[in-house]
């Protein structure tokens, strides 16, 4: 079921290479189109890392709120 997987991620601006050996090699690199994200992706991870205190904080608050509300004892 490798070529439906392979036709979705070039669709999606990666482009890659079958090569028919016994096992099946597939090799991806990516486009330039691709290759365009980095600056984005690099800035969220750079957010992501300097509020990730603050995220994970407020995933604690969440989940103290939403357990408290609906009644469910946490699971330990």
């Amino acid at each position: 079921m490798v070529a439906p997987r392979h036709d979705a991620v070039e669709g999606s601006g990666a482009g890659g290479h079958v090569d028919a050996q016994v096992s099946v090699r597939v090799d991806y690199a990516i486009t330039p189109l691709g290759a365009s994200l980095m600056p984005v992706l690099r800035s969220v991870r750079e957010w992501a890392e300097a509020n990730m205190d603050e995220v994970l904080t407020a995933r604690e608050s969440f989940d103290t709120e939403n357990t408290v509300r609906s009644g469910n004892a946490a699971r330990s």
